[in-house]
């Protein structure tokens, strides 16, 4: 991204000027934009002893900023369980449980994000699929 192009839309977004110029000794600045969408999903969230929470499991935009909480959620659901299984008072496959329950969170947190994203885009070198429009509209 051009280095006006940026002053511009920073001026567009907040009604004023911020200081910018080239970085110093010469290098070309190293501004770029985000384009398209960047997400996507482990297809387990445990296999064996390891489990996946957060962005380990789940990577997309961060419009409207569900990460945080989609993350905390996993820690919290997955939190509980493996202190029942350490402390001994787990029924049998409760951990078992937390790929059932928080994948489809995570798929549906993903599907908004999407949503967001195309509908925020300008034009259709974002590539953000309109089906994911129409996945929430549905």
């Amino acid at each position: 991204m051009p280095l006006d192009e940026l002053r511009d839309a920073v001026r567009r977004v907040i009604g004023g000027d911020v200081p910018m110029s080239e970085p110093a000794g010469g290098e070309p600045a190293a501004l770029r934009r985000s384009t398209g969408i960047n997400s996507r999903q482990a297809d387990r969230y445990r296999q064996g002893r390891v489990f996946l929470l957060g962005d380990a499991a789940h990577v997309h935009s961060g419009v409207g900023g569900p990460g945080l909480n989609l993350g905390m959620q996993d820690a919290l659901n997955l939190g509980w369980k493996l202190a029942a299984e350490v402390n001994g008072w787990a029924p049998e496959g409760l951990l078992d449980t937390y790929h059932g329950e928080r994948h489809p969170v995570g798929q549906r947190v993903i599907m908004h994000t999407r949503a967001q994203m195309a509908l925020l885009s300008a034009g259709r070198e974002h590539h953000c699929p309109a089906g994911a429009v129409r996945g929430v509209a549905a």
